[in-house]
Parts: structure tokens; sequence; C-alpha cells
């Protein structure tokens, strides 16, 4: 699909020090028994799967797509065109950058249903701690995020083999999900540059226009209003605090240690702006810092962008369309 693959790396120093993780030897080890490893796991994946539903509870409360598999791992389920551009993003990420997430142990995929078997993280839900962080700790959270948005912003987008250099899509260029375009879990694009993006994305609003006529003219200016030649950056796209792994140390603002940042089935190539425009759209209710640490850090200098795109929302009553 690209020109080029990306290289992941699968050896790499700690991201909580400079110093390697593994031992070479031990590493080395693993590398060579993995693969049969995988073989195993995916041959008796059913009877391992009953045996862990028995032995562990779940790690969402009422949620099935998530299970924890062993004492070190989780498997998630889900259908593979949507699960596919999630492990794609979380090798790329794990592969360039120093942001904590999840280590991809397994990926195969059934028919239309796939499997991805990960680390297991040890901490507390930031949604469930929040308030009792002090203001000063809620900073420091917010600084950190902060700096893995600009990593992510950091990695460089290879071209695609049609030669374009600002393509919308997934992690390796291909169709790419995001909840605030489509509600029906249904992937789209990819797209050739972000005018072909802009373009799409407000045909989705045509029904609206057909049922109101006045709509048509309303929706056609505030396309006439959206720039198309935005810097085009890596972007999680699901940035809230139920997404966020901590372990709180104490009462100090750095006692606060980010462990992992969770779910990047929304990530892939999107304008520099659309990460601000869906923090403040998920957290429009989350405390007095997350909104502007939204809008004024993560889209800073393209307010009237994010502006732009509730407007479109309250087309459909502020929700997906």
């Amino acid at each position: 699909m690209l020109l080029a693959s990306f290289p992941y790396k699968r050896i790499r120093g700690s991201r909580y020090g400079g110093h390697f993780a593994i031992p070479a030897i031990s590493y080395l080890l693993q590398l060579i028994a993995q693969p049969f490893v995988n073989i195993y796991r995916r041959l008796f994946f059913s009877r391992l799967l009953r045996s862990a539903k028995v032995k562990y509870a779940p790690v969402f409360k009422g949620g099935e797509k998530v299970r924890r598999f062993t004492e070190t791992a989780v498997v998630k389920t889900e259908r593979s065109s949507l699960l596919r551009c999630e492990v794609e993003a979380m090798r790329l990420v794990y592969a360039r950058t120093t942001i904590p997430l999840p280590r991809v142990h397994d990926y195969w995929e059934r028919g239309s249903k796939a499997f991805l078997v990960m680390d297991f993280v040890e901490g507390d839900n930031l949604k469930r701690v929040w308030h009792q962080l002090t203001l000063d700790q809620q900073r420091n959270v917010l600084q950190k995020l902060g700096g893995y948005v600009a990593e992510l912003r950091s990695i460089v987008q290879p071209t695609r083999m049609s030669g374009s250099r600002a393509w919308v899509g997934s992690a390796r260029g291909g169709p790419v999900w995001d909840v605030v375009l489509s509600d029906e879990d249904k992937p789209f694009g990819p797209f050739e540059s972000q005018r072909a993006f802009n373009d799409w994305r407000v045909t989705i609003y045509d029904k609206f226009g057909q049922i109101h006529p006045p709509t048509t003219s309303h929706i056609a200016a505030i396309r006439e209003a959206m720039p198309d030649d935005h810097p085009i950056v890596f972007t999680h796209g699901d940035i809230h605090r139920g997404n966020v792994v901590v372990n709180v140390l104490g009462d100090g603002p750095e006692d606060v240690k980010i462990v992992s940042l969770l779910d990047w089935g929304q990530s892939g190539w999107r304008p520099q702006y659309w990460e601000g425009f869906k923090a403040a759209w998920l957290g429009h209710d989350k405390g007095k810092l997350w909104k502007p640490f939204a809008t004024q850090e993560l889209a800073l200098g393209y307010e009237d962008c994010v502006e732009r795109e509730f407007k479109l929302l309250l087309v459909a009553g502020g929700i997906p369309p």
C-alpha cells in the first residue's frame, strides 16, 4: 500500500529509563519461542479463553471485547476491519515513540473477526482517580499527555504509492474509523488529500439538507470555510481520561505516573487540529482544565477549526451523523 512498510523495532530501550528492559539472551530465547507460542495460542484459543473467563474477572464492567487472558496479557476481540487499524497504530507508535502503551504479543484474523493479544497494564484508570488528584497533579498529567501528542506528530508520514504526501488514513495508509464521523463502526477512506477528506465528510450531512433545505446552504458555507492545507500528523483520536492508566505514588505534582495510553482504534493520519477537537468533544464535561488543554494546547492556533467542527456536529444535534 505504501512505498515502504514501517520498520517495526523488536528491541528497544525501557520506556521508563535508558537501560534495556530485557536482557539480550532472554530476549533472543523469547524471540525463538514466540512463533510456537502463537501457533499454540491460536489453535487452542477457545479453550484458553474459556479457562481465562473462569479464572479472571472482566477488565471492564460489562465488557466482553477486552478480557484478561493470562497473568500478563489481555485479549481484545473485534471486527477485523477495525482491529487491524488499531494494531497498525500500536506497532507504529511502540516503535517510533516513548509513549507508554500495551505491547502487541499476537494478532490474527478469522473471517470478519480478529483477535489481539497484548500486555495487561496494572494501574488506576485516570477517570476514576481524577477528582482525587490535586490541581498541580492534574496539570502535570495533562502536560505529559501533551508531550505524547507532540511525539505522535513528530512521526514522519510515508509517501503513498500514488505520490501523495499529505493523505488521511490509517497508520499504514488503509481505511480508518472515527466515531465522530460514523457511529456504525464502518471504516472509511483512505483519502489522497485533506481536500478529499473534507469533501467526503460534509456529504454525510446531506440527509439533513434533504429534510430541511436551508441546512444545505449552511453545510456548504461550513465547507467553504474549511482549509484544505493543514499539516497531516499522526493522531490518537480518542484521548480522554478513560483511556489513560496511571499510578498515584503520593501527593506531589510529580507523583502521578502515566503507565499506559489505551485504545488506539481511532488512530491514524489526520489534520493537525483533529486531536484537539476530539479531546474537546470527548471531554466537554471533564472539569475546568480539560477543555482548555484540548482547545488551547492540542489545537493551539486552530481554535477556529475546532469551533467549525462543533458547528458541523450541531447539524446532527451534536452527535455523530
